[in-house]
């Protein structure tokens, strides 16, 4: 440990990514050359606001005296170079945002072994090495941009909303393909060849630098969970939080409510298969109703008349217990109607 001094750093380093998040320390931390092996290593982040010390430009004139006065030391014999802590990794950072990350071969070869099970194109180096442009990460950290992929321009709105209620902070890149829809239900659903389309537009969002992309197309919220392993952002499906919900409640009666069949039937086959991959042997009573008027409405952006289409196309089927899901988020505006019906 080269003397009393690396003894203890050494040792406060342990305590501190070892002992104090609760993860392996000393003897107990794995071989970072044990390629199937956990290291169990922790981490433990402190940042100190500069400011609140002394002077910022004062602090930045003495570290880089400091670095001058390290980087001229004596060179080592067969070194050619003194670096200071990070600079090897700020290079190769610099380097990875240039020419992209090359994939290990075994997690090349694992995500195109997924890609074939489900159907779709892997898309050569598209995913294996491109970097994507990333923005200062104090942006990211403060406005994170998050882009949201709509079929119809009906659904901005009531994302925007939700936004501004649960995630103020976020900044909204809205990316509109107006075919996809259409194109789903004329190719009998999410086809191999839509697939590529929506990972086109993902891909799209990831290389602008979103630090999140959120399908609002609930019929594409399987290519959402396809994505996800392929993607470094996160990807969610419009109906993602919704399913995990329902999976943790006890409702007996579930109302699902659409301007189309075809999103309704979709949304019912994704609910039982979720519910199915969540254990739950028993599930609520499933209806559907087609909301008739709802599609010209949203189209008129007439709230008043989508409110009317959605209450008196659910009213008839609604119980004590019934939970009711809008299978679209164009319908939201008029579904705020049905609430307490």
């Amino acid at each position: 440990m080269a003397g009393h001094k690396g003894y203890g750093i050494s040792l406060a380093i342990d305590f501190l990514s070892g002992i104090l998040p609760g993860s392996a320390y000393g003897a107990g931390v794995g071989s970072p050359f044990d390629p199937d092996g956990k290291s169990g290593c922790g981490h433990t982040y402190v940042a100190v606001s500069i400011d609140a010390v002394r002077g910022w430009d004062a602090f930045v004139a003495d570290a880089e005296a400091l670095i001058d006065e390290v980087k001229s030391t004596p060179l080592a014999q067969d070194s050619d170079e003194m670096l200071f802590p990070g600079e090897k990794e700020a290079r190769a950072e610099i380097a990875a945002r240039r020419d992209g990350i090359t994939l290990p071969a075994r997690t090349r070869a694992q995500l195109i072994e997924l890609a074939h099970e489900l159907g779709i194109d892997f898309g050569g180096e598209r995913f294996a090495s491109r970097p994507a442009r990333c923005r200062d990460r104090s942006e990211i950290l403060m406005t994170p941009l998050v882009a949201l992929v709509h079929a119809t321009p009906a659904a901005f709105v009531p994302a925007r909303d939700a936004f501004a209620a649960h995630f103020p902070e976020a900044d909204l890149w809205n990316l509109l393909d107006d075919r996809l829809m259409s194109a789903a239900t004329s190719g009998g659903g999410l086809t191999p060849t839509l697939r590529r389309r929506m990972y086109a537009l993902i891909d799209h969002a990831h290389e602008q630098g979103a630090a999140g992309v959120l399908l609002t197309c609930s019929m594409y919220g399987p290519a959402a969970r396809a994505a996800s392993p392929l993607f470094a952002p996160p990807v969610r499906g419009s109906d993602d939080a919704l399913l995990a919900e329902l999976a943790d409640t006890d409702t007996e009666h579930l109302l699902v409510a659409g301007s189309a069949s075809a999103s309704v039937d979709d949304a019912i086959d994704r609910f039982h298969r979720d519910w199915s991959e969540a254990g739950k042997e028993s599930g609520p009573k499933v209806e559907s109703v087609v909301v008739d008027g709802a599609a010209s409405a949203v189209a008129a952006d007439d709230v008043a008349a989508l409110a009317e289409s959605v209450v008196s196309a659910c009213r008839p089927h609604v119980q004590t217990s019934t939970s009711v899901w809008l299978a679209q988020y164009s319908l939201r505006p008029g579904g705020q109607d049905c609430e307490g019906t």
